[in-house]
C-alpha cells in the first residue's frame, strides 16, 4: 500500500542517518604516528554495525588505539557502540593507567542500562618514543605481533578479562609488548575469523595467523594481505557480521 511504503522510505531514510552518524564517529583515516604506520578497514555486514574502532592522542605524544564489538546486530548495536565511544574517549584521556581506565570503561557500560548486551574490547596503548605499547583485551579476539625476525607473538588470550558489561566490579590486567623495528601488530574483531565459506566454514585462526606471519614490507601490505585473503575465501557470500581491522607497523 501507499502508507507503506511511505513507511518504509521513512525507515531507509532514518537508517540512512544513523549511518552517517556512525560513520561520523569513526576514524576518516589513521592518524601520522612519527615512525609508525597505520592501516585500518571498517566494514558493517548491514547499514549500521556494532563493531568501532578509534585513535585516541593521550598525554606525552602516546596514542590509544581501540577496537570493540557490541554484542548483537543493526540499529540496537549501534546505538550501544554510539554510547561506547563516548565513553571509551573519556575515560582513556582522563585516566592516566590503562587497566583502571577499562574498568572505568566497564562500570560505565554496567550502569548503562543495556539489558543483555555486552562487547569485546581491546586497547593498545602505544609509546611512540619507548618503541612500546600496552595491551588490554576485555574478553576479545587476541592480538597478533609479527616480529622482524618473522615469528607470531599472541598477545592477550591468557590475560583478557571479561567482556564489558557482563560483570559490575572487573578487573583487567595491562600488558607489555616490545616493538622493535620492523614490528607489525594486527588488531581485529570476529568478522574475520569467522567469516564463512560457501560451504558455512568459518575462515578462522590458523589461516589468519598465517597471513599475520608472511613476510611484510609495512602494516598496510599485511592488512590488505589479510583482506584480500578473506574476500577470496567467502567467494561472494553476503557476509553476516561486521569486519574491522587495524594494523601498527614500526617503520
Amino acid at each position: 500500500t501507499y502508507e507503506e511504503r511511505i513507511g518504509q522510505e521513512q525507515v531507509n531514510r532514518d537508517l540512512d542517518l544513523a549511518k552517517r552518524v556512525q560513520q561520523g564517529l569513526l576514524p576518516s583515516k589513521p592518524p601520522d604516528v612519527t615512525g609508525y604506520q597505520l592501516f585500518d578497514f571498517y566494514e558493517p555486514a548491514r547499514e549500521i554495525g556494532g563493531d568501532f574502532f578509534d585513535y585516541i592522542p593521550l598525554s606525552g605524544g602516546r596514542l590509544a588505539i581501540v577496537l570493540a564489538d557490541v554484542s548483537g546486530k543493526g540499529v540496537s548495536a549501534a546505538l550501544v557502540m554510539m554510547a561506547l565511544s563516548k565513553d571509551v574517549r573519556y575515560c582513556l584521556a582522563s585516566e592516566e593507567d590503562l587497566s583502571t581506565a577499562v574498568a572505568r570503561i566497564n562500570e560505565s557500560f554496567c550502569k548503562g542500562g543495556w539489558d543483555d548486551r555486552f562487547a569485546t574490547a581491546i586497547f593498545l596503548v602505544l609509546d611512540p618514543i619507548a618503541h612500546k605499547a600496552k595491551l588490554v583485551s576485555a574478553g576479545h579476539m587476541p592480538a597478533y605481533v609479527r616480529t622482524p625476525d618473522g615469528r607470531l607473538e599472541t598477545h592477550g588470550d591468557d590475560t583478557a578479562g571479561t567482556p564489558l558489561g557482563v560483570v559490575s566490579q572487573a578487573v583487567y590486567e595491562s600488558i607489555d609488548i616490545a616493538l622493535p623495528a620492523g614490528s607489525v601488530v594486527v588488531l581485529y574483531t570476529d568478522g574475520i575469523s569467522e567469516a564463512m565459506d560457501q560451504d558455512q566454514r568459518p575462515y578462522g585462526m590458523e589461516r589468519l595467523e598465517k597471513m599475520c606471519l608472511a613476510p611484510t614490507d609495512s602494516a598496510e601490505e599485511t592488512g590488505r594481505r589479510i583482506l584480500k585473503d578473506v574476500e577470496r575465501y567467502t567467494a561472494g557470500q553476503i557476509r553476516s557480521d561486521d569486519i574491522c581491522l587495524v594494523c601498527l607497523g614500526r617503520t
